[in-house]
Parts: C-alpha cells; structure tokens; sequence
C-alpha cells in the first residue's frame, strides 16, 4: 500500500506524508529501511521531518487544520 501512495501522481507533483509508526529498529531508520526494501524505486527523498508527539496532540492540531 505504501508503494502505490509513494508512486501516485499527486505524491510525485504535491509531495507526501507518511504518518506511520517507524521506529527504529536494528539501528536502521524507517528511511533506511524503505529503500533496502525497494519500496522507494526511483523516488529519491529529499526532504525527511520526523514529528514526535503524543497521538492526542495530533488529534488536536489536526482538527485544528479542518
């Protein structure tokens, strides 16, 4: 699912987000980790922010948005 998001034309002209759990794991990052998968193909990241914040903050900022 996450390669079809990735490869989507509003994903390759808008950019994307993803808002998934991908801690680090065998000291790897979840970056890291997508492109020894292949599930990046031929995208190149340019740009990785990393937001920690509790799920209810989330929930708030997000309704916040709307």
């Amino acid at each position: 699912m996450i390669r079809i998001q990735l490869h989507s034309n509003k994903a390759t002209t808008k950019g994307f987000v993803l808002d998934l759990n991908f801690a680090k794991s065998a000291g790897k990052t979840w970056a890291e980790r997508l492109i020894e998968k292949n599930i990046l193909g031929p995208i190149k990241l340019t740009n990785i922010i990393e937001i920690l914040l509790d799920d209810d903050e989330i929930s708030l900022r997000a309704k916040k948005i709307r």
